[in-house]
Parts: C-alpha cells; structure tokens; sequence
C-alpha cells in the first residue's frame, strides 16, 4: 500500500508544533485558511506569488526507467552505499552518521539509496534531528518507482533569515517555486515554500520546505523522486532468522527512520513483504517455524491472530502484522523493528 507523501507531512513535532496543524496547513490553500497571508515580503526579496496548492501525488507518477533528479550546473549525487541483502548492522551504520551536525544536508542521505535533489542550500550550524526514507519499488512498471524522504533540522539561522535564504538559494539553483503559504498557531508561525525540480525525469519530483518560527526555530525539508526498483534488495535478508522471510516473493515498501527523543535516538526499519501462502496458512506457519527462530513472543504485549509482538535479535522491540494479499493466496507480511542508536 502507498501513502501520502509531501501533501500530509506529520513530521514537525519539535518543539511541540502540532502534528495535525501541520499536515492541515500543507494540504491547505489562502481559500480554506482565511486570514493566512496570501503574499509575504521578506526583507530584500521580492513578494511571491500567492500560496498555490502543490498539483499532483506521487502515488500516481510516472517516470522513465533511469531517471534522476538534475539541477543545470550541479555535481551528481554520490552512489548509494546501500548493499544488496544489508544487516541490521549495516543499516546502523550509515544511519548513524547521518544525524547531527553536517555542512551538506542532502548529502547525509545519498547512501541511503537514493538520488536527492542537488543544490539544496545548508544553513549554518545546521543539525540533523530526525531523518526518514520511505522506499516504494515497482519493479514491473519501474517508472511507477519512487521513493520520499524527509529531513527535520535545527540550524543557526533565525526562521525570517531561512526563509530568505531558501526563496533565494533554490531559485539560484534552478527549483522553480510552485507554493508559498503561512500557518500560525499558538505564536508560532510556520511558512511553506514549495519547489518544483526542472529537467528530473520524474513527474511529480518535487520539494516542501517547512520553516517554524518558535522559540526553537526548526525546518522540514521533504522530497520525492525516482528510485531505482532494485535498491529495494538492501531489506532482502533483515532480520536475521525470522520465519517465513524465505518464502517471500516481492517486497512491496519500505522504510529507515531515525527518531531523536531528548537527545536519545532510536532507529526503525519497516518492510512490507509478499508470501505465497494463504492467509489461513499463515499464522499456523510462523508460529511452528518461531521456536528455531532466535525471537520469542514479547509476553507484555497482547498480540491477535493477525499481529505478534516479538523480542530477540538485535532490536528492542519487532512487531509482526499478518493480513490478506493479492492476488488471492498470497499474504502480506508486515515486518517492523526498532533499535538504539549511538552517536
């Protein structure tokens, strides 16, 4: 199953901006949000056009086989360092020096088997606090292939001076703006900047820049294109040992994420498998496979025939989703773990 990408972004809880506000906010336009600014001067810029609603959703793109996202003038991006069939250690270890401190923000996920967008400027004194890329393969159709990415970053720059910075600098770099909206609540005020990306073989390649103006000024920056379809084998072998994995015959999704609580990161990984098993067959299967497993059911939890909560491996929790495929026999297989991270 595909879901929403930069048209309901529910990232920028730092802070404690509101989730609900937020994904409200982007999705909107100046006819559903009366009183919103519909033009912003910034000081030294020019005032831009009124806030426009982004067109198109990613779930229903189309793109080449090969495509890249490209800027005139910019450097490629650097090849992924995403093995085929990676170990939980691998995947550690190209999350970890993702987050923090960084001069080159969309570099930080380039190994993440994905091809940003280039020209994507970096604020002084920029953080990394959270990261996620969601991976959606199509090997069949594979210009149906894409994959979204979001960044939450603390920087330096004070959000009026972002906001400057951004409308300046991605037009500099050749985005074309195509957005450009306010929300406020509470006092604090967040401003949206939309691009589009020229010359990505990808329809609806496209850039959200959320800037919160609060006591702690902060940024999203979310971004879509193509993905190579094959990127997908890096989730092949993850986790070690856990039954049925197998027997499956596509994967459908996934994603790596990188939460930061209070100074405490955590990191997750989530696959979303095909079986050739029949949904009756299912369940009777994992749970007479489980015992040669290194993983045992997590007694605190209640789990349902459909749902199993696991512990074992290298991970603090793993949770098991069960459901009806298609075509008819199949099942989907939902595989998703959560680990510490050190920086």
């Amino acid at each position: 199953m595909r879901t929403p990408t930069i048209k309901t972004a529910t990232l920028l809880v730092t802070a404690g901006f509101s989730v609900a506000a937020f994904g409200t906010a982007r999705a909107a336009d100046s006819d559903s949000n009366p009183g919103l600014a519909t033009t912003t001067t910034v000081a030294g810029v020019a005032p831009t056009a009124a806030p426009t609603s982004v067109a198109g959703d990613t779930t229903t793109s189309a793109v080449p086989v090969g495509g890249e996202t490209t800027v005139p003038g910019a450097p490629p991006a650097p090849a992924s360092a995403l093995p085929p069939a990676a170990t939980i250690q691998q995947f550690q270890a190209l999350l970890v020096p993702a987050i923090g401190a960084t001069t080159d923000l969309i570099g930080e996920v380039a190994a993440l088997g994905i091809t940003p967008p280039p020209g994507i400027p970096t604020p002084d004194g920029t953080v990394i606090d959270n990261l996620y890329v969601y991976y959606y393969p199509d090997a069949e159709d594979t210009d149906r292939s894409y994959y979204n990415a979001k960044l939450v970053f603390t920087t330096a720059v004070p959000a009026a001076d972002m906001v400057t910075l951004y409308q300046t600098q991605m037009v500099a770099a050749g985005y074309i703006q195509s957005g450009d909206s306010v929300q406020n609540e509470d006092g604090r005020q967040v401003r949206f900047l939309d691009y589009e990306v020229p010359n990505s073989t990808y329809d609806n390649a496209e850039i959200s820049i959320g800037i919160v103006d609060d006591d702690l000024d902060f940024v999203q920056i979310e971004f879509s294109d193509w993905l190579d379809p094959t990127v997908i084998q890096a989730f092949s072998s993850w986790p070690t040992g856990l039954p049925l994995l197998d027997q499956a015959t596509e994967i459908e999704s996934a994603s790596l994420r990188v939460d930061s609580f209070g100074g405490d990161y955590e990191g997750s990984i989530d696959t979303n498998w095909v079986l050739p098993i029949a949904i009756a067959e299912l369940r009777p299967q994992f749970d007479a496979a489980l015992p040669s497993s290194p993983y045992t059911i997590d007694p605190d939890y209640e789990g349902s025939e459909s749902s199993v909560y696991l512990l074992g491996g290298e991970f603090t929790s793993m949770s098991i989703y069960m459901g009806e495929g298609y075509p008819e026999g199949t099942s989907y297989y939902n595989v998703s773990a959560r680990f510490d991270l050190q920086l």
